[in-house]
């Protein structure tokens, strides 16, 4: 009794050993809105990277399984795009897989919800506004699907607000850990 006790004890013991932990990632990198008018909105006119393009961040975990198409995300992405007295923020709460392709190229799906928020001068006028939308992307990545350092690109459907579309086009680098 007391080896069968040892051996179902170290079987146990083994078997959680096999298993990989939850991942969590953390990326960050530059946003580019999609559509012109908003981008007009928070062009001041110089020539700086910061007037082309937004931040970008997101922060994720992940279960140590496969889901439906690839490993299963909870992700909470962000962009800020700010200039000309104005912004243009998302920041999201997403479900996100991603699938392995091979073992340096993933594709990814995710859908979820996005608060937008934006502040809009014009001619002295500040206009505010601020909603939930239904929201996705649609990613490829080249790293490991495991730890590590990886890059990813993404298109991101956030919506639009009072006429202001926030969907965006982001490139990032990150640690998984």
């Amino acid at each position: 009794m007391r080896i069968a006790s040892i051996m179902l004890c170290a079987t146990v013991a083994v078997s959680c050993g096999a298993m990989e932990p939850a991942s969590v990632q953390i990326m960050g990198g530059l946003s580019y809105l999609t559509h012109d008018d908003s981008r007009e909105i928070v062009d001041d006119g110089t020539d700086s990277i910061s007037n082309e393009y937004g931040y970008y961040a997101c922060l994720g975990f992940s279960a140590p399984q496969k889901a439906i198409i690839g490993y299963p995300w909870l992700e909470f992405p962000a962009t800020r795009h700010e200039g000309n007295e104005s912004r243009i923020d998302s920041v999201g709460v997403l479900y996100t897989e991603r699938a392995p392709l091979s073992e340096l190229f993933y594709l990814g799906l995710g859908i979820g919800s996005f608060y937008n928020d934006y502040r809009i001068t014009t001619g002295g006028a500040v206009e505010r506004d601020d909603k939930w939308t239904i929201g996705g992307k649609a990613l490829v990545g080249i790293g490991s699907a495991g730890r590590g350092f990886f890059g990813e690109v993404s298109y991101q459907y956030s919506g639009k607000i009072g006429g202001t579309e926030s969907n965006s086009v982001n490139g990032a680098l990150g640690i998984r850990f």
